[in-house]
């Protein structure tokens, strides 16, 4: 997850499995082929979030 310094200092203290709301967000998928093996990253960005 990336969210870009722009959305400020967040003050919320978030522990695992606490649930957010994305502001904006999108996922960029970068494919790239290794010998007869196909790979895959997957990187999630959004604009900012709101614990909820």
């Amino acid at each position: 997850m990336t969210i870009p310094v722009a959305a400020g200092e967040k003050n919320d203290t978030l522990e695992p499995f606490d649930r957010v709301r994305l502001i904006n967000p999108r996922i960029a998928a970068v494919g790239y082929r290794i010998a007869e093996a196909a790979f895959v990253n997957y990187t999630c960005m959004a604009d900012d979030f709101v614990k909820i």
